[in-house]
């Protein structure tokens, strides 16, 4: 079983292939410019940003962008993407639930979204990630965590969570169900002329529903929490909604 870091770090050189980046550049664009007429984020940083592509989004729309990532592998990618776009993102690799190393200038906004919290498998570190998000916000800044909705998922037991399939290879994310945990894979199978090979990577997670994760946020000074379904601000309902959205401020 691979912890976060080496499971990103085996899907690094694939991830934008496998995530389909550059169309999601296009895509996201319409999502965030939304988030941004309802909220006042000038400057923000995103935690588990990946190759960067959602922070790519932001700079582009004029948000002061900063990234962190446990995967020194993703990391490196999103500095060289940086770059060959022109952009001024500063990327850092470090785990949120630790000591966190990025600059603790008063951001406006700190993104902890696709699911990145998932990765967090114990309630102390997860109290320890939300008070190091509170220490680096603004006075009126928000924390903003887009999951997964384990409450709907784990009702229907859903195991498929994305099929994708680009030029010669499919990507199926899928999940095995144990008692307390989950265990999340992503099986890469490449057609290469015929020749079928196939690669699985996998790591744990924990299924975060809205209750726990309001009762962690609240000793770390979080005083308003509000859920929505999606980053477009629809209502959370929670058998029907894929995704759940709290922002806490």
């Amino acid at each position: 079983m691979q912890d976060a870091a080496q499971f990103y770090n085996a899907l690094a050189t694939d991830y934008n292939t496998m995530t389909n980046a550059t169309r999601r550049l296009e895509d996201e664009r319409q999502v965030f410019a939304g988030l941004l007429q309802r909220l006042n984020i000038h400057r923000a940083l995103e935690v588990g940003c990946g190759t960067g592509t959602q922070s790519f989004v932001l700079a582009h729309l004029g948000v002061e962008m900063a990234g962190s990532d446990i995967s020194e592998g993703m990391i490196a990618q999103a500095r060289t993407d940086a770059d060959k776009m022109g952009l001024t993102v500063p990327f850092f690799s470090e785990d949120c639930s630790t000591e966190m190393h990025t600059p603790e200038q008063p951001y406006d906004a700190v993104f902890a979204i696709g699911n990145t919290l998932a990765h967090i498998t114990e309630d102390d570190a997860m109290a320890r990630t939300l008070a190091n998000f509170r220490a680096r916000l603004a006075p009126e800044g928000m924390v903003i965590v887009q999951l997964l909705n384990y409450e709907r998922l784990l009702q229907r037991q859903e195991r498929i969570i994305n099929i994708r399939r680009n030029e010669n290879r499919t990507y199926i994310r899928f999940y095995d169900f144990h008692t307390e945990h989950l265990i999340f894979n992503i099986l890469t199978i490449t057609d290469t002329n015929g020749k079928i090979t196939h690669d699985l990577q996998s790591t744990r997670h924990t299924p975060w529903q809205r209750d726990a994760l309001m009762d962690l946020a609240k000793p770390c000074g979080f005083s308003e929490m509000v859920t929505y379904g999606n980053l477009h601000g629809d209502p959370y309902e929670p058998q029907g909604s894929s995704n759940l959205v709290l922002v806490l401020r």
